[in-house]
């Protein structure tokens, strides 16, 4: 009676197979990070326009100069339905009615 020969993997074969993933994970890591920052960048980006634009209509609409005040509470809920929370943790400032809207988090 002819014993079968069970087939396996080598020792060889299994240290080549983790070198390759380990190589993978190393190049694809860095990537992830990048474009996560990428993407949180792109988040608060958006939120300071939709209040730059809320901030803007809302001083059309009132009539405002430059003199004047504008706070979070004057844009809710008539102009945004609530306030967008910053990705990273920041904190976004209107900077008075003829300023950027910024973020404590991501300075441009």
């Amino acid at each position: 009676m002819l014993a079968q020969k069970r087939r396996a993997f080598t020792l060889i074969e299994l240290t080549i197979v983790v070198a390759i993933l380990g190589a993978l994970a190393a190049i694809a890591v860095p990537t992830y990070a990048s474009t996560r920052i990428k993407s949180t960048e792109a988040a608060c980006a958006k939120n300071r326009i939709v209040l730059q634009q809320s901030k803007l209509l809302w001083m059309v609409d009132n009539g405002k100069v430059d003199s004047d005040e504008i706070h979070f509470s004057n844009l809710l809920p008539d102009y945004v339905s609530e306030l967008p929370v910053c990705p990273m943790n920041g904190h976004y400032a209107l900077n008075g009615l003829q300023g950027q809207v910024s973020c404590s988090a991501h300075i441009e």
